[in-house]
């Protein structure tokens, strides 16, 4: 089955600080900015994605097979041959007629073959398809937390340049190494910014002097799950188990087909040999022969002698490779458990975390910055809830990842 998107649409936004009113936009003096949405940009990493691109190759060359591979193997064959033709004879009398001979050959196959490459075939199909979904899965959640990793950035830059334009109006030699400090932390992020920035031009795949810049806010709901409807769902949807799944039912369809290629085959051929009148003189007699146009047929079968088959090599390597595809389907399932458990602790605690800062954000919301410690306190809480914020949704992506939950995060 195929793994549907796990966004619907994602809406993120990292909710404005309370200076957001009088905020300048995030501009950065030596670089080219082209904003681009959440939406936008995973569509376009997905599109451009180099193993993506390639995987979807490698899917419809297999499928050009399928065809093929599941057509009877007749393996026909027409001759036709012509004699005899002599160079030199001991004799006029001794010369035969040119004789033309058509025969008509063909491969009955053993029983169960072309059926057993049939359901090989599609197998393979499907675990190509199966595993394109994954591969896909994956590229979004990656996109997905590169895009909050820039986001964040922005944000926190902006926080910065926001608490030194307060510390600029304030003025004073006491807020001197303060003001320094911040352009100092803004040079910092700014840095930051441009390293994320650069690798989601890497997953555009477009180098050039213009670099994406992430628009979007971070509102993310608060949400709770129960672990084992969680545990349930990625034992029947998480892209690996079904990428496993897929390779374990082409393991088990390469069993069968190794089983029945042992069937024989056998060759069967058709002749028929139309031999011309002819005459033939005899010396001895003083007399001639002659002799009326002739048709002959005749068939022939090969049966091979199954040397090859005192050796079973073929049959335990696919024996096993089936059981190794079972052990490792069976591994991730178990594991599933314990990687679904590990995720949801990690997200409750983000969600805690969160849910702090925004207690302590919303504490300092509309207070006037007087003096330095107004300004570190305010830009404190800021930075908290940025973090926090960014935290909650990138565990409530992994959570997602691990449990095989579709559109966690669409609003």
């Amino acid at each position: 089955m195929k793994m549907k998107k796990i966004f619907a649409s994602l809406s993120l936004a990292l909710a404005a600080p309370a200076f957001a009113q009088d905020a300048v936009a995030f501009k950065l003096d030596d670089v080219t900015l082209r904003p681009i949405k959440f939406n936008e940009f995973v569509a376009q990493v997905k599109e451009s994605n180099v193993w993506v691109r390639s995987k979807k190759l490698s899917n419809e060359s297999t499928a050009s097979w399928q065809q093929s591979m599941s057509a009877y193997n007749l393996n026909p064959s027409f001759s036709y041959s012509r004699g005899t033709f002599y160079a030199a004879a001991p004799m006029e009398s001794y010369r035969t007629p040119q004789s033309g001979t058509f025969t008509l050959s063909g491969n009955i196959e053993g029983r169960g073959k072309q059926s057993a490459r049939k359901e090989f075939s599609g197998a393979e199909v499907v675990r190509q398809s199966v595993d394109l979904g994954a591969m896909v899965y994956g590229v979004e959640v990656d996109s997905a937390f590169l895009f909050l990793d820039a986001l964040r950035v922005k944000n926190l830059w902006m926080v910065k340049d926001k608490a030194l334009t307060e510390l600029e109006k304030m003025g004073g030699a006491d807020n001197k190494q303060a003001i320094d400090d911040y352009k100092q932390f803004k040079t910092d992020q700014a840095n930051d910014f441009k390293y994320f920035a650069l690798g989601m031009a890497s997953y555009l795949g477009k180098p050039g002097a213009v670099l994406p810049e992430p628009t979007a806010d971070l509102n993310v709901p608060i949400r709770d799950f129960d672990v084992r409807s969680l545990v349930d769902n990625a034992r029947r949807s998480r892209p690996d188990i079904l990428s496993l799944e897929a390779a374990f039912n082409v393991a088990k369809a390469s069993d069968n087909l190794a089983q029945k290629n042992r069937n024989l085959d056998f060759s069967v051929s058709v002749y028929a040999t139309d031999t011309p009148s002819y005459s033939v003189y005899s010396a001895d007699y003083d007399s001639t022969t002659n002799y009326l146009r002739g048709i002959s047929y005749g068939f022939s079968i090969s049966v091979p002698i199954p040397v090859s088959q005192l050796y079973d090599a073929d049959l335990v390597a696919a024996k096993n490779a089936r059981l190794q595809a079972e052990i490792m389907l069976d591994d991730a399932k178990n594991r599933v458990y314990f990687e679904v458990n590990q995720a949801l602790i990690q997200f409750n605690s983000a969600k805690a975390k969160l849910q702090t800062a925004l207690d302590n954000q919303k504490n300092l919301a509309g207070k006037k910055m007087a003096n330095l410690d107004d300004v570190n306190g305010w830009h404190a809480a800021e930075v908290e809830a940025i973090d926090a914020k960014v935290n909650y949704a990138k565990a409530m992506l992994f959570l997602g990842r691990v449990s095989g939950l579709k559109n966690v995060l669409a609003l």
